[in-house]
Parts: C-alpha cells; structure tokens; sequence
C-alpha cells in the first residue's frame, strides 16, 4: 500500500498525528474569518421569509420635521417680477409641469398643472415646497403642499382621487405661504418628495 503522506514530505508517524489537530485549528481560523456559524447560516425558509413582506410606500406623518433642504438667501439675478421657477432635482424629470404661476397678495402661492412626464403609474404621495423672493431677489419665506392618493390622504395631505397619474392626466396643485410675505415678487418650486406606485 502506498503511503500518500510520502510526497508531501511527512513520512513519520508522529507527523501524521500532528497533522490533523492542524487542519481542524486552519479550519475554525477559516470558519471564523468568513464570519460561517451555523446560526448565521441563511436557509431556504428564511429567504422564503425575507421576500414575502411587502414593500410600503413613504408617507408624510404629521410628526414629520418637514424638508431639509434650505433656501438660498439671496438670488444671483433677480428674476423678473412673477415668474417662477422650477429647480432641478431627484423627481423634476418625473413631473410635467406646465402652467406656472405665482399669485401674489398677503400670502402669495404658486399654481401650476402636474403630470406623470415617465412614469404612467397612479400617484401616492406628493410633496411641493415654493420659496418666495422680493424684488431684489432677497428670500423672504416657503411653504408647502402635500398631495396623496385617497387612500392614504389621512395625514393632512390633499386628497387625490384614486388612480391621479395613472392615465398621465394632469391635475392642479397650489402652493401656499406659510405665513404673510406681501412683498413676494417671484418663487421657486421644488419637489422635495413623489413616490409613485
């Protein structure tokens, strides 16, 4: 019979014995570095587990804090006396947005009509914020709106009839001061939040 340990060089015995406290000390070292324990280990049932919960939409609560985002405190270049812009971010590209236009008074707003520009998907959730600017382009205040599907307008938000956005049919938002800025002269309009179905 052919003795295998020959080739490797370990030909005693005594070797051989030692040979395989060593593979069980490189094994747990393995074991351990990979971070394997059977009480890590994923089986079937738990991935089964995992993807059978529902993905729920973000909701506006009315213990939200509101939108991060700051204003800036003065414009570059004033814009002419009222217009209003929309500035660019995460969801513009998602939105049609036609019809702008700011009422000014005790407490302006600005109007306009939205529609689904990629997504042809019924609308959940909604957020709008327009920054109010006076004449020399000096900010003087926000406000905001917030729309949601009928089914989830429970929290404050303006209820929309089920389906909105779902057949891209536009409907009209406004969005309102939150306080007296009689001196506002052009806005801008953000979309802080859309989450569509």
């Amino acid at each position: 019979m052919t003795d295998f340990f020959t080739r490797g060089g370990i030909r005693s015995p005594e070797s051989r014995r030692g040979l395989v406290p060593m593979i069980g000390v490189v094994t747990a070292i393995l074991l351990a570095v990979a971070g394997c324990s059977p009480s890590n280990a994923v089986t079937d049932s738990d991935v089964g587990e995992a993807t059978a919960v529902a993905a729920q939409p973000v909701l506006p609560t009315p213990t939200d804090t509101g939108p991060t985002r700051q204003a800036a405190a003065q414009l570059p270049a004033v814009p002419a006396d009222g217009t209003v812009t929309i500035e660019e971010g995460a969801f513009t590209d998602r939105l049609d947005i036609n019809g702008l236009a700011l009422e000014q008074g005790q407490r302006p707003s600005v109007t306009a009509q939205l529609g689904n520009a990629v997504d042809v998907s019924e609308l959940i959730v909604l957020e709008l914020q327009a920054d109010f600017y006076d004449a020399s382009g000096r900010f003087l205040g926000s406000g905001t709106a917030t729309y949601a599907d009928e089914e989830f307008a429970d929290t404050g938000a303006t209820s929309l009839r089920h389906g909105t956005g779902q057949h891209d049919e536009a409907f009209e938002v406004n969005v309102r001061s939150d306080r007296q800025l009689p001196g506002a002269k052009s806005a801008i309009l953000t979309v802080p939040q859309l989450v569509n179905e």
